[in-house]
Parts: structure tokens; C-alpha cells; sequence
């Protein structure tokens, strides 16, 4: 578990604050996996029309909130473990 200081926590925030619903949910669902997870699977966890989605990730990418990574022509999104650690900790039942 990393720890995240008050500084860091207050940017992530900043961040995290201006995102949509729609984007919250993205990152949250990427948040969950431990590992990379492809498009398809984020697709099962959201309801989202393509479009919406491709939206979504193109933002939190330009955001630098996402990891993309190509694997088997493969595209895979992951979270640093920065991110991750504020997601889990501010968007979770259990941070809550």
C-alpha cells in the first residue's frame, strides 16, 4: 500500500474533481484489476455507447490519469499505482 501525502492527495483530487461520472466510472473499473484490463472488459463493467467510451478514455488519457499499453495488438489500460491508490482509497465502500 503505497501513502499518499496530503500535497499529492490534494492534486489527485483537483483531478478527480473534474471528471464526469462517466469517467469516474472508467477509472474505477480500471482501478479494480490488479493487472492491465482490455477494452472488452472494461465494456462489461459500464454501460457506455462506443462513442461515449472512446470519449472517455481519450480524456483520461490526455489527463495522464490512464496507462495504455499495447499487448498481442492488444490494447490495455492500467493506472500507475499512484492513481490507483487514490481511486481505491476515494472511490471504494471500504475508503469511503
Amino acid at each position: 500500500m503505497l501513502f499518499l501525502g496530503e500535497e499529492l492527495k490534494a492534486r489527485l483530487q483537483q483531478q478527480c474533481d473534474r471528471l464526469s461520472e462517466l469517467e469516474k466510472q472508467v477509472i474505477c473499473c480500471i482501478g479494480n484489476e490488479i493487472q492491465s484490463v482490455a477494452i472488452s472488459q472494461i465494456l462489461e463493467n459500464v454501460q457506455l455507447s462506443p462513442s461515449e467510451f472512446f470519449n472517455v478514455l481519450q480524456s483520461l488519457g490526455n489527463r495522464a490519469l490512464i496507462e495504455k499499453q499495447e499487448q498481442d495488438n492488444q490494447a490495455l489500460f492500467n493506472l500507475s499505482p499512484v492513481v490507483r491508490q487514490y481511486v481505491k482509497t476515494e472511490y471504494s465502500p471500504e475508503g469511503r
